[in-house]
């Protein structure tokens, strides 16, 4: 069950929350950390405020220090809001309102304040709602609070009289200064006086007056001349409220008056133009609140307008067209169905006309820099243009590079993916390592800030954890999955998230996958309830709403199917069918990730259809696959997952009812799922051994065939050295699976095909080492364009194998962009196999040999195929012309085994001296065998065709390879055995044959080199080899005289001094000590002094226009019994590098087998 990861930094945008006027900015990739808020205490901000006359008062005035000290520090805010008519009036309504609510209404007081309270509404238009309520005012309880804390004497009857003494100066002479100085006196007794307090309402109806008379008296020096001014202020009230309390409803109402406002000025005006920045900086950050997708419009739409009417040079172009941009990204990232990618074109258009407007001195240079730069890199992403990926890195470098940069974080996080993307193939430590480098210029450049390197610290942390699980998903080291995981805790314990905070969410599902990836190594149900636990935090700090909320349901389904495989409990499935059914519910149409969550859903319910046989659950599956298949492109990934899953659905509803409708249903998506071309080469092989198996008995299945073969050819060509090659060729397929294939073939009278097929999937090592390795060597040769294109296709070729869906995984594509990406590798690979097969020598590379060419081995003599298949047993003769002749044998595969089995038992027990007799009793049954079965047909089919004493080459598959059927026969007196008939050779393959046909070119002088090695070392266990000198003056007394020979032994006949030998002479004698690697071929070797002679060294030898090599050694044409098709041995190896004709031992000791 795979698990959609997200990335720490959300692509979530953002707009600077400053003042109308201001120049702001969005970021493409935002770490700031809305936590929970903690209010500043006053007596930290009173540090920041002027010594105000209530401060020295209480200096002068002994008994006002008790009541200073103990916290009244409120007065100084008390004094600045009535300072402020305005506000006056907002306190005004809220105590007279009070006064109401305390008296009844036969008391003195009530109309009076009624009265009042009608007059004071009346100036704001009668709206209630327009009283600004600043959280700074004194209310009841703290008032209360205060007077028993204080714990002063109840003098507020004294203050309230020099209250009236004041108010009454006030209106006899009309001094403001009287006015001000009564609401003073009266807010002094209000603070005095606890709810409960008697006079307290009194002091509201009085303290509320005064507020009102000053309203009244300074209002007209405001401007508030017509309903214009009014509104527009009442809004930038609004504003500057939601700035400090963040609230909502002001934000909401911000936005209604100033779309009254704007219709009220005129249009162009300063005024008018700055209305429009702040409507649209206010409906955009209600945007950002609701998530309500026409905010962003009416944003986008404001922002539009106001660029209208401004002139390129204007003063607040480039915040509005910054401004803007952040509104486009915005919706991008909202996945809106109708202006998705058009979103993204306008918002870097938009940057780089902002860009061209800033310079180096101004202040949001580096936004407008970061902002264009994330932008380009996302744009890379989906198109694969690598220029946009360039001009990305030099943006955000120089970025980074600003010292006064507001946000090099976002800029820093931004430059570290687009340098991933840039050198994917860098080491992963390398880039480790590159990201802390890049991370501390930042910490040093915030060094004065604790909170910003808290947030450094943050944010490093994580990336250290992105990083080493990266390490862990490259090389699957536990260990690196371990430390990624405690690197997620510690930044979790680091930081308490508050409920809308996108960072928490996506640290949290991180740090869920991670524990999800862990169960998947350990099976520890802890791991699995770590998950889940965390992928339900974060669902619950996501914001309501939110675009991920679908991708969260998706990943919490994936989980329960993941626990369901572990326990097999309905329960499970079925939490795991409506969590998805909930992500593709809250998944709007025509968003990206909206086909993976339906592929998911369908894969799921497949399950439960697999164990219930509920039809409804079949019919729902198809439903949703033909919902996927409408919504994804042709050549997605995604595509492939669907395939399966339709060939799942109805061969398990082929295996119910066994009609063959649904049978042929399920294979034609067998068909379709493994051509697929974005899908993995290991995934689509996976597939096609598995379409062989359904197809048994079906018209298709020789196809499947075919196909595993070249998908089996193109995925070991892409391992990156003979020695994982040779791993992924054991554990890919069947050994047997090209003698199979070869099988099926004969069966439907294609022996022509069958050869094909014999070709293509044997020895398939040695044949791309010379079909593909070695071209490309050669290609590499031919000149610098070549070069090139060579190495060009080997990029390419790793990119894709890392990619492509994963059946074994929950399909998932965080945007459309994975699937761009995967589907430009796969054109742009295309094109390079096209461009290479366009030169001269290289027009079937990566292609199957045809027939027509291999018949060519035929040119000296019949070949004889002798293929063992569990389905039947055949020799196919290909002569240079005329037909191919079939001979059918009277022999299983399972008895060729056992023939190996026991000669290669009788060939370990029978190898000391003396013992060449009870070898001989032993071996001849299985000779005797091996001509009744196999020779002596094939013989009666050459006899009529091919002369006695001729030449045949053998070219036997699987197990047959380790059997001597050169020595067979009947072998009582006076019958021919096979030597007496026919010369015997072998080989490999047909290609082989013919390259060392190709290849061969006689030198004009020949020599001899003949090398023996009685003890490689002083502590060699194999033994001395004690008859090494007499052999080799043997051999010497063989050679003509007019040939130069020349003698390696001892000391000097090291594996370097070989291999030297090896290119200057062509004929070669080799007495030695051999060693058959079984776990790892390619590691066999001849012992020479001190160092041995590995096979891989001779294969990468090279060694051209060699005739001859005798390998006087043990095993030395022994292969690997595991892979007998693949013919790894050291003689294999001899003739590969460049010798013409190898004779090498089946037996251990001096004995040769010719």
């Amino acid at each position: 069950m795979g698990i959609e990861i997200d990335a720490l930094n959300s692509k979530s945008s953002r707009i600077d929350k400053s003042p109308a006027g201001c120049q702001s900015s969005f970021c493409v990739k935002t770490t700031k950390t809305y936590c929970t808020k903690i209010k500043p205490k006053l007596s930290d901000i009173l540090i920041h405020q002027p010594i105000c006359s209530r401060q020295l008062k209480a200096r002068k005035n002994p008994r006002f220090v008790r009541r200073w000290s103990h916290g009244s520090s409120d007065d100084a805010f008390l004094n600045m809001q009535y300072n402020d008519p305005r506000i006056g009036l907002d306190k005004a309504i809220q105590n007279f309102i009070q006064v109401l609510e305390r008296y009844s209404e036969k008391h003195h007081l009530y109309s009076a304040a009624v009265r009042t309270l009608n007059f004071a509404l009346g100036a704001f238009l009668g709206k209630k709602e327009l009283a600004i309520d600043y959280d700074l005012a004194i209310n009841c309880d703290d008032a209360e609070q205060k007077r028993h804390a204080f714990r002063v004497i109840d003098c507020s009857s004294l203050i309230t009289q020099l209250a009236d003494f004041a108010w009454v100066g006030f209106k006899q002479n009309d001094n403001l200064s009287d006015l001000n100085l009564a609401i003073q006196r009266h807010n002094e007794a209000l603070v005095m006086r606890a709810v409960s307090h008697p006079d307290r309402p009194l002091s509201l109806y009085h303290l509320s007056l005064a507020l009102w008379h000053r309203f009244n008296r300074e209002s007209l020096s405001l401007g508030y001349t017509d309903r214009a001014t009014l509104v527009k202020d009442i809004a930038g009230l609004l504003q500057a409220r939601y700035r400090k309390q963040d609230q909502v409803a002001d934000l909401e109402l911000a936005v209604k008056y100033l779309n009254e406002a704007v219709t009220l000025f005129p249009r162009g005006t300063d005024t008018h133009l700055s209305l429009l920045k702040d409507l649209g900086l206010a409906s955009y950050n209600l945007f950002a609140k609701s998530n309500n997708i026409n905010d962003l419009e009416s944003a986008i739409n404001v922002f539009t307008d106001a660029m209208c009417l401004t002139h390129p040079h204007h003063s607040d172009r480039i915040t509005l067209l910054t401004n803007l941009c952040a509104a486009f990204w915005s919706r991008y990232n909202h996945g809106d169905e109708t202006a998705e990618y058009a979103d993204l074109e306008l918002a870097i258009k938009h940057l780089a006309d902002a860009l061209r407007l800033s310079s180096p001195d101004q202040s949001d240079y580096a936004g407008v820099l970061n902002n264009l730069g994330g932008a380009l890199f996302t744009r890379s992403r989906r198109q694969i243009d690598s220029q946009d990926l360039k001009l990305a890195i030099v943006y955000l470098s120089e970025a980074v590079s600003l010292p006064h940069h507001p946000d090099r974080l976002s800029s820093f996080i931004n430059l570290s993916g687009a340098l991933e993307t840039r050198w994917p193939r860098a080491t992963l430590k390398t880039k480790l390592f590159r990201s802390v480098l890049l991370a501390i210029p930042i910490v040093v450049a915030y060094s004065k800030s604790l909170d910003l390197i808290e947030e450094i610290v943050f944010v490093v942390v994580v990336i250290l954890g992105l990083v080493v699980r990266d390490l862990y998903y490259e090389f699957g080291d536990a260990k690196d999955l371990n430390l990624a995981i405690t690197y997620f805790e510690q930044a979790l314990q680091a930081r308490q998230f508050s409920p809308n905070n996108t960072e928490g969410d996506t640290l949290l599902k991180n740090l869920a996958v991670a524990f999800s990836d862990r169960f998947n190594l350990s099976k520890d149900e802890e791991d699995l309830e770590l998950a889940i636990k965390y992928f339900y935090d974060a669902l619950a700090v996501s914001p309501p709403g939110h675009r991920d909320h679908a991708s969260s349901y998706n990943n919490l389904g994936g989980t329960f199917h993941s626990r369901y495989g572990h326990s097999h409990n309905m329960v499970d499935l079925n939490m795991a069918i409506d969590y998805m059914t909930n992500a593709v519910e809250l998944c709007p149409s025509g968003h990206p990730r909206r086909p993976s969550f339906i592929l998911n859903l369908a894969n799921v319910l497949l399950l439960r259809f697999e164990s219930l046989h509920d039809p409804a659950d079949f019919n729902l599956i198809l439903t949703h696959l033909d919902c996927a298949k409408v919504l994804l492109p042709l050549d997605h990934p995604g595509l492939y997952i669907a395939y399966l899953t339709y060939k799942s659905a109805y061969f398990q509803k082929y295996f119910m009812h066994h009609r063959e409708d649904d049978r042929e249903e399920g294979l034609r998506y067998c068909h379709k799922a493994v051509n697929h071309p974005t899908a993995s080469t290991k995934l689509r092989l996976s597939s096609s051994l598995e379409w062989i198996s359904l197809a048994r008995g079906h018209a298709s299945q020789l196809t499947a065939y075919a196909t595993s073969l070249r998908l089996l050819d193109l995925h070991v060509v892409l391992a990156p050295s003979l020695a994982s090659r040779h791993q992924i060729r054991g554990t890919a397929v069947s050994p047997t699976l090209a003698s199979d294939a070869a099988s099926c073939a004969i069966e439907r009278g294609l022996s022509h095909v069958a050869i094909e097929l014999l070709e293509q999937g044997r020895a398939l090592l040695w044949a791309q080492l010379a079909r593909f390795r070695t071209p490309l060597d050669r290609l590499r040769a031919l000149g610098v364009k070549e070069r090139d294109l060579a190495n060009r296709f080997d990029y390419l070729s790793r990119l894709l194998e890392r990619g492509g869906a994963s059946p074994n995984k929950v399909f998932h594509a965080s945007t459309n962009e994975e699937a761009y990406t995967h589907r430009g590798l796969r054109r742009e690979w295309d094109s390079v196999v096209n461009e290479i097969r366009q030169i001269d020598g290289f027009s079937n590379f990566l292609q199957p040999t045809p027939f027509a060419e291999l018949q060519k081995a035929a040119s000296h003599g019949p070949v004889i195929i002798v293929n063992t298949s569990q389905y039947r047993c055949d020799a196919i003769i290909v002569f240079e012309i005329g037909p191919i002749k079939l001979v059918p044998l009277g022999i299983t595969s399972q008895a060729v085994a056992s023939l190996s089995a026991v000669f290669a038992e009788a060939l370990r027990h029978t190898v000391g001296l003396g013992e060449e007799k009870q070898r001989e009793q032993q071996i001849t049954p299985i000779l005797r065998d091996l001509w009744e079965f196999i020779v002596h047909p094939i013989v009666q089919a050459l006899q009529d065709i091919v002369p006695r004493g001729s030449r045949i080459w053998w070219c036997p598959t699987s197990r047959l390879t380790s059997l001597p059927l050169h020595a067979a026969g009947p072998y009582p007196k006076g019958q021919p055995n096979l030597s007496s008939i026919y010369i015997s050779s072998y080989t490999p393959t047909l290609s082989a044959l013919i390259r060392s046909r190709h290849e061969l070119v006689i030198s004009k002088t020949q020599s001899f080199l003949a090398i023996g090695q009685a003890r490689p070392s002083r502590n060699n266990e194999q033994g001395e080899l004690k008859s090494v000198e007499k052999e080799l003056e043997a051999v010497r007394k063989l050679i003509f005289p007019s040939m130069p020979f020349r003698q390696l032994k001892g000391e000097e006949a090291t594996g370097e001094a070989a291999i030297c030998g090896f290119r200057d002479h062509s004929w070669i004698h080799l007495a030695c000590h051999g060693k058959q690697d079984t776990l790892n071929p390619y590691d066999s070797y001849f012992a020479m002094h001190e160092n041995p002679l590995r096979l891989e060294i001779i294969i990468q030898a090279d060694l051209v226009h060699r005739e001859f090599a005798f390998l006087s050694a043990c095993y030395t044409a022994v292969g690997d019994e595991n892979m007998p098709d693949e013919v790894i041995h050291l003689a294999a190896g001899m003739q590969f590098s460049g010798f013409r004709s190898v004779i090498g031992t089946m037996l251990h000791g001096r004995e040769i087998l010719w």
